[in-house]
């Protein structure tokens, strides 16, 4: 009987630690027995299926989880931007689906699914881990497509610390000045300027840390010594307090 009394004691424990961190992650959780209907589910399920716990316990898993493997015209995901969200597909082992709540919202989700099994391993139910990936799928896809415009642009576009070393160049810039992309990382602006020009360029910097803009035509040094006059558009980027960075 004690021994008994201790192994419920334990088992009452572990189940609480169990469910103080289920609840407590990030990622939503559905739990489910062998006939697959739902034993558990923690909050940030509940948020994302529009099911509470006390409704969805005994149901079916694919009346809770309702997904599917395609967009759709109607999906509210940020419709402006629809147009360059990626195809679905997977990673690192997680599927892309498109939930569906209760109340109609659809969302991109990554999850996973589990088999559980007992002692014997006998499948006694499966877990579903997901995430919504919407916000970050859609900021990856506008990062991107506005890496490629910079990439492709024409203009020279480099972008420097404020005391003028490059951390990047597009293709068009290095072409522009003879040299390559990587050639120019770590290296200063002042490097592409002849050195009667370092004046003006100094008296550029400073209006562009007064005011925040500078536009005028400077002369540039390529590679091979050369010159040629460019028309440069110089701003400050700032950070989310408004910073210069």
């Amino acid at each position: 009987a004690v021994f008994k009394y201790r192994m419920d004691r334990e088992r009452k424990r572990s189940q609480q630690w169990l469910s103080v961190i289920l609840n407590s992650i990030g990622d939503a959780v559905i739990a489910t027995d062998a006939q697959d209907r739902v034993s558990f589910m923690n909050p940030v399920a509940e948020s994302l299926t529009g099911w509470s716990h006390e409704h969805a316990r005994g149901g079916r898993l694919e009346e809770v989880f309702l997904t599917s493997d395609t967009l759709g015209d109607d999906i509210d995901l940020r419709t402006r931007h629809a147009c360059i969200l990626p195809s679905l597909g997977s990673r690192r082992g997680r599927s892309t689906k498109v939930l569906t709540s209760s109340t109609g919202d659809r969302r991109l989700i990554e999850a996973n699914e589990s088999p559980m099994r007992d002692d014997h391993d006998r499948p006694v139910g499966r877990v579903v881990v997901f995430r919504d990936v919407t916000e970050c799928r859609i900021s990856l896809e506008l990062l991107n497509l506005l890496s490629q415009a910079v990439q492709q642009s024409t203009e020279g576009i480099a972008v420097t610390r404020l005391d003028g070393t490059i951390l990047f160049v597009n293709g068009a810039f290095a072409e522009m000045h003879g040299g390559t992309q990587e050639s120019a990382f770590g290296k200063n602006l002042s490097a592409f300027h002849t050195p009667e020009q370092l004046p003006l360029l100094d008296a550029a910097n400073r209006k562009l840390l007064e005011e925040g803009m500078f536009s005028g035509e400077v002369w540039h040094a390529r590679a091979d010594s050369t010159v040629f006059p460019g028309l440069m558009h110089n701003s400050v980027l700032r950070d989310d307090h408004g910073e210069p960075v």
